[in-house]
């Protein structure tokens, strides 16, 4: 009976569901590649595994806490359509938004901020140019340094971030390999 009674607790939403944030690191076949994946769990122990069989089967290995994350810069980026850098960073000065980076490449702007100032970024810009849109706007991961990979070593990459994407706990997957999408 009482198994019975936490089913329909469970069916009816009562029991609430506690889900965790987690953050998993490993390396691509070969060594090269890092991988960090945050991922949203109900169940740590599942997650694990979905995870450990993707890097298994593409010939990678999962790492310890740290082990990756040591070379990512965790960062604010905001990417829009807009060229004046000049006065971007005046606004963004004036705002007392900690900028990191700005870039301009033909007719777009990509911003870097400290993940802290991400909101005052975007408040700023909003004033400054009052009906922009934001082609990215989110909390990112950046690798200190990028790796290029060739042959099977890509393959295998690739095919780890395929296995990863199809793992329904995986929120996020940040990687260092700058020609993933090559062919």
């Amino acid at each position: 009976a009482d198994v019975i009674k936490r089913a329909i607790e469970k069916a009816k939403g009562g029991t609430g569901e506690n889900y965790s944030e987690a953050s998993y690191e490993g390396f691509g076949a070969g060594g090269q590649a890092t991988v960090i994946i945050d991922c949203l769990t109900d169940n740590t122990n599942r997650t694990i595994a979905d995870l450990r069989a993707c890097f298994n089967k593409s010939h990678a290995k999962m790492g310890v806490s740290g082990s990756v994350s040591f070379n990512y810069e965790k960062v604010g980026m905001i990417s829009i359509a807009y060229e004046d850098e000049e006065a971007m960073m005046d606004a963004l000065i004036m705002a007392e938004v900690d900028l990191k980076d700005i870039e301009v490449e033909e007719g777009h702007m990509t911003i870097t901020v400290a993940p802290q100032d991400l909101n005052k970024a975007k408040e700023a810009i909003d004033e400054l140019i009052p009906d922009v849109t934001f082609d990215i706007l989110e909390l990112t991961q950046l690798p200190n340094e990028y790796v290029e990979l060739a042959g099977e070593d890509l393959e295998l990459f690739q095919r780890l971030i395929r296995l990863l994407d199809d793992v329904d706990d995986v929120q996020n997957v940040y990687h260092n390999v700058s020609n993933l999408n090559a062919e």
